[in-house]
């Protein structure tokens, strides 16, 4: 995340003559991506700390079962995300 969020800062920077529309539009374009990362790192961190046997039993189930393509495609596509392929117009 933080070199996503230095290369988009960096092309902010050097799309706009105003350092304050430059923040502007970094913390625009950059917001989605990471509150969706937090919510996934949450989510995990909250089932990783159940403790009850029975939903240990059904998280570890989960994720055996939800490791295969479905699992895979989403990871790729989540780890493929490119700062330079996002359009600075989109703030």
């Amino acid at each position: 995340m933080a070199i996503e969020d230095a290369a988009m800062l960096a092309r902010c920077l050097s799309n706009y003559s105003d350092p304050a529309l430059a923040f502007g539009a970094y913390e625009r374009l950059r917001y989605a991506r990471t509150a969706k990362v937090t919510r996934i790192s949450r989510h995990y961190g909250v089932m990783g700390q159940w403790k009850d046997p029975g939903a240990v039993w059904f998280r570890n189930t989960l994720l055996r079962l939800g490791s295969g393509k479905m699992a895979t495609k989403g990871y790729v596509k989540f780890v493929s995300y490119d700062p330079y392929e996002v359009s600075l117009n989109e703030c």
